[in-house]
């Protein structure tokens, strides 16, 4: 007798997996080490929800001292997690018993993730059409979209 699936894919715990994905529409198939229960990805090709028909564990390295080798980056605006966290997957710490902690680098290294930017732009000023007051803020421009900070107003 096979095992119930009661989720929207295979695996159902906290941790980051390996999984594969195969879209109906386009008939693309892909691989990724950024996999997790009940997340699907954006399908390249045709844009659409794809959840992975197949997950497995991480292999993990034989020595702390191993270099990762990546690839490909990730690419974060395809990815469900990503979308639903509101900042990259990759800052999850899922080998940590319990997984799923975001950890304590976050903006360390955005810019090297899927060819995205992380910009600051400091001293951006505008003029709100109802006040008429001049505003000053901070725009990050990140792969999540776009956030206004409004440092100060003048009077």
């Amino acid at each position: 007798m096979g095992k119930k699936q009661t989720g929207l894919t295979p695996y159902q715990g906290p941790k980051r997996v390996f999984g594969a994905f195969r879209c109906e529409d386009c008939r693309k198939h892909w691989y990724s080490g950024n996999s997790w229960a009940n997340t699907g990805q954006q399908c390249k090709s045709c844009g659409e929800l794809v959840y992975p028909y197949s997950q497995r564990p991480l292999e993990k390295r034989d020595s702390d001292d191993e270099a990762v080798v990546t690839t490909k980056p990730h690419p974060a605006a395809l990815c469900g997690k990503c979308k639903q966290l509101g900042y990259p997957c990759t800052e999850l710490d899922s080998d940590e018993e319990g997984g799923g902690r975001r950890r304590g680098t976050y903006g360390r290294d955005l810019a090297g993730l899927f060819g995205s930017l992380r910009l600051r732009l400091s001293g951006v000023r505008w003029q709100t059409p109802d006040t008429r007051r001049q505003r000053s803020a901070s725009v990050f421009a990140a792969p999540m979209g776009l956030r206004v900070r409004v440092l100060s107003s003048a009077p």
